[in-house]
Formats: C-alpha cells, structure tokens, sequence
C-alpha cells in the first residue's frame, strides 16, 4: 500500500490508482517470475549491442535473485510508469528501496532498482535488434 499512497499524493488524485493496480502487480510478478526464469542470459553476440552503461546496468541486475527482479519490474510497470517526473521516480524508488530494507533485502538500493528495469528494457531491445 505504500506504492498506493506515494502515487496518490505524487498524481494529486485519488482517481489514479485503484485495487485493479494491485491486481495488475500481482499478475505482473508472477509473469516476470515466469519469464525470467525461462529467458536464457543475452549471447556474447547480444552483449556486444549493449553500450557500457546498458552492460553495467545488465550485470547488476543479474546479481539480484529473480524473484526480487520480478517484483521490481511489476512494480515499476504498475506504478512507477506513472510518475510525471524523474525526480519524483527516484524518491519513489527511494521509498521502495527503505521498505525492501526493512524486509531484509539489504541490496535492494534506488540503484539497483533503476539498473534492474534498464536492464530489462536493454535487453528486449538488444534481443530483437
């Protein structure tokens, strides 16, 4: 519920999200489980289209267990899609990155976070270029 709050205060409206959204994540992480799971790491070939900051971004997520990837990805595909600006992304991911914290997940940074949905965006488009 914290991802609820921050974008209702974040959009000024109480329009903006909704139980549906709640819905969405939890569908999300279980197809970004799946996924992952199934998807072999990029070929050399693949590696070689990404620029060094996409590589860096790439090799860090892959550092982070798939389970947590997946529920980064949903929650950014969910709420973090919305938000306007980027500096209201990255106290986003700063308030996410505190609750991770919280639960044990000492790794989870804003950083990471960030470099986690890079990485994916780069290597959908690194796959299919």
């Amino acid at each position: 519920m914290p991802t609820h709050f921050f974008i209702l205060f974040s959009c000024y409206s109480r329009y903006c999200v909704s139980l549906r959204d709640v819905r969405r994540c939890i569908v999300l992480v279980k197809w970004f489980r799946e996924i992952l799971r199934k998807r072999s790491k990029l070929s050399d070939n693949d590696r070689e289209k990404l620029d060094k900051i996409a590589l860096s971004c790439y090799k860090k997520a892959l550092s982070i267990d798939k389970d947590m990837r997946s529920v980064v990805l949903a929650l950014a595909h969910s709420y973090q899609s919305r938000i306007p600006t980027s500096d209201s992304r990255s106290k986003y991911r700063q308030k996410l990155s505190h609750i991770f914290q919280m639960h044990g997940e000492s790794t989870m940074t804003e950083n990471v976070m960030s470099s986690i949905v890079r990485a994916e965006q780069e290597e959908y488009l690194a796959r299919f270029v």
